[in-house]
């Protein structure tokens, strides 16, 4: 187990001297590339500092305060940007360790050194999925241990974190409701939960003036945000949600899309359906499942669901990014897979490896400073 963390630290290590070193990359453009130059400016907004590249804008503020949140403490040091790599680099190793406790499963701990590579290439910038991922299985944890109180909480701060973290409150929700209904472990559940859901309405009172601000901004078109993408229909898109996978299958006939990414995006869809679909059996045999197998397995499952709904443009573009939101349970999930082609996570290594230094390559080998 600890050589997967340490394989997993060195592979991003190198990645990240690639970027910095051979491809002579600079901070800001590098933090360009990611959520990070949103999260940043937030940060700084909660700390009260001057954000070197300007004040948060419109599309900065859609992130939810979690991860910004964490971020503030970190500008006082100095160093804001290397600080929140290395809180990101931690989380990440964190995570596997976490992932082994849960389920003792050395296969799906060795492939989160490298697969898939939207966690790659979230992991290896400055940006929340690897705390987002360690908050989801310490909930499962928590759920193992019957603690309810912090399996409410654990959800909160998912929601804190992001919205799509309904999806593993549901998933915790459920599991409350097999294992106990005792009006205490109900109430203490519910109390963990609230005490994150106040804190995220305070947060975005005192930001915003507005609970549901991150919501609203997502629902303004395209054009107001910045989004560099221009229709080939002429119309103009809005919105974070929608119908079960209509924005998914129109994104391509409405923006330009290159082939290989038509073909990336299509085989994860179709990789995830299938692990999904093993997770579903898997449910079906509820009674014979532990509390916390079934909490992992409905988290994945129902954040599948939110990553088919969601709205123009992501829906398509970052819908493998969505799909790393539910990754402990489809780890889980693809375990018979393991068992039966005992190979086959080693290839799915291996090519998730060179799709991921492929994508940082493309990505920062044409980049371009941003002032």
């Amino acid at each position: 187990m600890l050589g997967s963390i340490l394989f997993g630290f060195w592979f991003r290590a190198i990645l990240l001297v690639g970027i910095f070193v051979f491809l002579r990359v600079s901070w800001s453009e590098y933090l360009t590339t990611s959520d990070a130059s949103s999260f940043l400016p937030v940060a700084h907004t909660i700390a009260g500092t001057p954000s070197p590249g300007g004040p948060a804008t419109l599309y900065d503020t859609r992130v939810f305060p979690g991860w910004p949140l964490m971020l503030a403490p970190a500008l006082w040091l100095g160093l804001p940007e290397q600080t929140a790599l290395a809180l990101s680099l931690g989380c990440t190793a964190l995570a596997s360790w976490l992932y082994h406790r849960l389920t003792r499963d050395l296969v799906g701990t060795w492939l989160l050194a490298v697969f898939p590579p939207a966690w790659v290439l979230a992991t290896v910038h400055p940006i929340s999925e690897g705390a987002y991922f360690c908050l989801a299985v310490a909930g499962c944890l928590a759920v193992r241990a019957r603690a309810w109180f912090w399996v409410g909480l654990a959800g909160g701060c998912l929601v804190f974190l992001r919205p799509f973290g309904l999806a593993w409150v549901l998933a915790y929700a459920i599991a409350l409701h097999g294992e106990s209904k005792s009006t205490r472990s109900i109430a203490s559940f519910l109390l963990g939960g609230a005490l994150m859901a106040v804190t995220l309405i305070a947060t975005n009172l005192t930001l915003y003036g507005d609970v549901l601000h991150q919501i609203r901004v997502y629902a303004r078109p395209l054009s107001e945000l910045n989004v560099q993408v221009a229709p080939t229909n002429g119309g103009e898109a809005s919105g974070h949600w929608g119908w079960p996978f209509f924005h998914l299958l129109v994104t391509p006939f409405r923006y330009a899309v290159p082939v290989r990414k038509l073909i990336y995006v299509w085989a994860t869809v179709a990789g995830f359906g299938v692990v999904a679909g093993a997770a579903i059996r898997q449910l079906s045999h509820e009674t014979e499942l532990p509390a916390w197998r079934r909490a992992v397995l409905l988290g994945f499952v129902l954040n599948c669901v939110f990553s088919f709904c969601t709205g123009p443009y992501w829906a398509f573009h970052s819908i493998d990014r969505y799909f790393v939101w539910g990754l402990p349970g489809a780890l889980v999930a693809a375990q018979p897979f393991w068992q039966k082609w005992p190979r086959l996570p080693w290839a799915l290594a291996a090519v998730s490896a060179g799709l991921s230094v492929c994508s940082l390559w493309n990505r920062f080998s044409a980049v371009t400073v941003v002032p």
